[in-house]
């Protein structure tokens, strides 16, 4: 892959970027999160309400699965923690007392969080690959950027596969929020 084809060299480059392992670290602990409210979007019953169809609670929970897996896949890439990864008996009952991820995944809307977190990605592989070539890291670069392109790609193969029709509404009608 070509790093000067990602790069957007007018990219800001945050300072912390600089110290060993900082942006790796950062990934690890963002699909940790995305793990971790993935599975807990599942363990909520009726999490959409007392008036959702079964097909929307369904569709639901098989997302939240299916992020999950999605996130994990992307740390398993990352060659991240493993122990953490494969003991989701022990994470499962951590995840409930991890009260941000709870109230998280309670109130996710996976429409906005999906257009969110695709139009993060396509912004985030531009900087890292700037960051790879100002920094002479064209090796650490490489492998994050077809890492972050990997895990948009499944993202999006999941979401045209599980996300019911009525979810898919056109970006430019969301209301996107951080």
């Amino acid at each position: 892959m070509q790093l000067e084809a990602l790069a957007d060299f007018e990219a800001k480059i945050p300072n912390k970027w600089e110290k060993v392992g900082y942006l790796h670290d950062q990934e690890v602990k963002r699909l940790r999160l995305d793990y971790t409210i993935g599975r807990i979007v599942d363990s909520i019953p009726r999490r959409l309400g007392v008036y959702a169809s079964r097909q929307d609670m369904s569709a639901d929970a098989k997302l939240g699965r299916k992020m999950a897996n999605v996130a994990l896949r992307a740390l398993q890439w990352r060659k991240a923690d493993e122990k953490w990864m494969h003991d989701w008996v022990k994470a499962q009952g951590t995840a409930r007392k991890n009260e941000t991820a709870y109230r998280e995944a309670a109130k996710r809307q996976w429409t906005v969080w999906y257009y969110d977190r695709i139009t993060w990605l396509e912004q985030h592989i531009p900087v890292v690959a700037c960051w790879a070539i100002k920094h002479g890291r064209r090796k650490e670069g490489n492998e994050m950027c077809s890492r972050l392109i990997a895990e948009r790609d499944l993202m999006i193969e999941v979401w045209e596969k599980v996300a019911p029709e009525k979810w898919r509404e056109p970006e430019d009608q969301l209301e996107v929020t951080e």
